[in-house]
C-alpha cells in the first residue's frame, strides 16, 4: 500500500460485504472517478497480490510497476 501511495495510485480497499465475503478494491478515488475492475478476493493477501498485479498492466509507466515487475516471477 505504501509504494502505491508513493506511485502516486490511490486506491480503495474495503470488505466486501459482510465481514465473511474477503476483499474488494477499486483504483481511483471519489474526486477523479473509479478505474474498473472491481478487485475481489477472500483473503487482504489475495487482494494485494491482485491489485498489484493489475497496477503492473494498467500503469507500466508507474514506479510502482518498474518496481514490482523487476522483482515478480515470470
Amino acid at each position: 500500500m505504501q509504494s502505491l501511495y508513493d506511485s502516486e495510485i490511490t486506491v480503495r480497499t474495503e470488505p466486501d460485504g459482510c465481514w465473511d465475503g474477503g476483499f474488494r478494491a477499486q483504483i481511483g478515488d471519489s474526486d477523479n472517478g473509479w478505474k474498473e475492475p472491481i478487485i475481489r478476493a477472500n483473503t487482504w493477501d489475495e487482494l494485494m497480490t491482485k491489485l498489484a498485479q493489475h497496477v503492473v498492466v494498467s500503469h507500466p509507466e508507474s514506479e510502482f510497476a518498474k518496481r514490482y515487475r523487476a522483482i515478480s516471477p515470470s
